[in-house]
């Protein structure tokens, strides 16, 4: 490859931690593997596997092995069966080219004793963990309801669907999370002062509600509506919808919400 300036200093640049930041599409993989040559190049005394390269998907992978088998059995031919590069290439199964998770797992399986774990362990694959990642957070929501925590008033104020998918997201981080939990000073001290947060915030959005002309004024009609005699299955509803009113008049937004939430009109002729 004919190599630009930044290009060739991150291929031929040694000695240090290098960083190589550029675009879909621009060659870092050629980049990658011209590196890896050129390392292969500097150190013959270096066997295959002295080297490693991690990615993050299975398909990157395969595709940067491939560039260096081929970029090894072109200089294997170029230099003759003598070479060490004509070495090389028969050794070409010793490359180590694979994801992180791979290149973790042969690491943990060449050190399982030590780390209590048995060497027979397979990685998840990522629809799997998909799977066990939403269970994780479902069981999480039942032992809140199961326990009637205070965390439930938390909950109720926030969209459910979008709480979900950011669980599944820090369980993907948890160490990291954990180690911020960890470093709080106060704990019951940070959800007091989000619990305080969530509320200023409620409330602020319920005033910014209030200043609609439209809804200001279906909060007033409402209450006025004359509710239904008997066994009139609009009765219910009117008494909700007015409860609901009389709950938000008073500025308490979360039953006001439970019991709008609970009338279920249904369309018909």
């Amino acid at each position: 490859m004919q190599a630009n300036p930044g290009q060739k200093a991150a291929i031929e640049t040694r000695g240090r931690a290098l960083v190589v930041e550029a675009g879909a599409g621009t060659g870092k993989t050629r980049v990658l593997v011209e590196r890896f040559v050129h390392l292969l190049v500097a150190n013959p005394d270096w066997p295959l596997e002295s080297i490693i390269a991690i990615t993050f998907t299975k398909k990157a992978a395969r595709e940067m092995r491939t560039r260096l088998r081929q970029a090894i059995e072109e200089r294997a031919k170029k230099e003759g069966a003598a070479s060490i590069w004509a070495a090389r290439r028969r050794e070409l199964e010793r490359l180590q080219v694979s994801t992180i998770h791979s290149l973790c797992a042969r690491i943990l399986r060449e050190n399982a004793i030590s780390a209590g774990i048995d060497p027979g362990f397979e990685a998840i694959e990522e629809a799997e963990m998909q799977v066990l990642q939403e269970e994780a957070v479902r069981q999480a929501f039942n032992e809140l309801v199961d326990e009637d925590s205070p965390g439930l008033e938390l909950l109720a104020g926030l969209n459910i669907k979008e709480v979900r998918e950011e669980l599944a997201r820090l369980i993907g981080r948890r160490g990291t999370v954990q180690r911020l939990f960890d470093a709080l000073e106060d704990q019951d001290g940070l959800l007091q002062k989000w619990r305080a947060g969530l509320e200023s915030m409620r409330q602020a959005l319920w005033q910014e509600q209030l200043a609609n002309e439209d809804v200001a004024r279906a909060l007033n009609e409402t209450a006025y509506l004359g509710v239904p005699d008997g066994d009139d299955k609009l009765k219910d509803i009117v008494l909700a919808a007015q409860q609901g009113c009389a709950a938000a008049r008073n500025e308490d937004i979360l039953t006001a919400c439970n019991l709008w939430s609970s009338i279920a009109l249904v369309g018909g002729r």
